[in-house]
């Protein structure tokens, strides 16, 4: 089967995958222990992750059926949510990272959500603009769920896992290799690399300032300067 017509007819099934494994990453915390001493910015944000999880089995249910109209109409909720999703990141990093400021793991938890935002909204940015071209903004929609594969699995592996290494290493490795594996499929079915390899290229530049912050301390300590500036805002 083509790539093109394996996301079309199999996208909902893919989506639908991430969300039982957000659920074990994330279900107790959400539902049960932070609810005894309930946080709104986590609440928020993890509301926001869900919805978009939903958001893109529904999208890819409706092509699925071929009802394109209500995919277009029901698209258009993105606009409210994918800001929500930015602004409740954004929240939600100022405070774990006012819990965490003086911990080596603060400044790289501050960087994995400031970056992994940062690499979902181009994703979804790139989505928006083909979405006149539907090959085009339904390989660059797969996209999407890349940002979503560290925070789920890290934290599946640091719970349930014993690692030597960080987990984020196996989460950005099996990010990469599964884009990889779509650059050769979308290549050898359609002789196309116009969406998945410039999609490694957004991945890799947003998962290197993260893991440099385990190699360069030059790097470390503009990083803390900034983490510094950041806590300072009123948010």
């Amino acid at each position: 089967m083509s790539l093109t017509a394996s996301i079309h007819r199999n996208g909902a099934y893919l989506f639908a995958a991430f969300i039982p494994f957000a659920i074990v990453a994330f279900g107790y915390n959400f539902f049960v222990r932070e609810l005894s001493s309930f946080v709104t910015v986590h609440h928020l944000h993890g509301v926001a992750m869900f919805a978009w999880m939903f958001l893109l089995v529904a999208q890819a249910s409706l092509i699925r059926m071929g009802n394109r109209e209500l995919h277009r109409q029901l698209g258009k909720t993105s606009y409210v949510l994918m800001p929500f999703i930015a602004i409740s990141t954004v929240m939600l990093a100022h405070h774990t990272y006012g819990e965490r400021a003086g911990e080596q793991f603060g400044g790289f938890l501050l960087a994995l959500q400031i970056f992994l935002l940062l690499q979902l909204l181009i994703i979804y940015g790139n989505a928006i603009r083909h979405r006149k071209s539907p090959d085009v903004h339904a390989r660059w929609m797969v996209g999407t769920i890349m940002p979503m594969i560290d925070p789920i699995f890290a934290r599946i592996i640091g719970n349930f896992i014993s690692a030597d290494i960080p987990s984020t290493l196996y989460t950005f490795g099996g990010t990469n290799l599964l884009i990889i594996g779509l650059i050769v499929w979308d290549w050898k079915a359609h002789s196309r690399r116009d969406v998945f390899v410039p999609l490694l290229i957004i991945c890799l530049a947003t998962q290197i300032p993260v893991l440099a912050l385990f190699a360069s301390a030059a790097w470390s300590e503009v990083w803390t300067g900034f983490g510094s500036w950041f806590l300072s805002l009123p948010l």
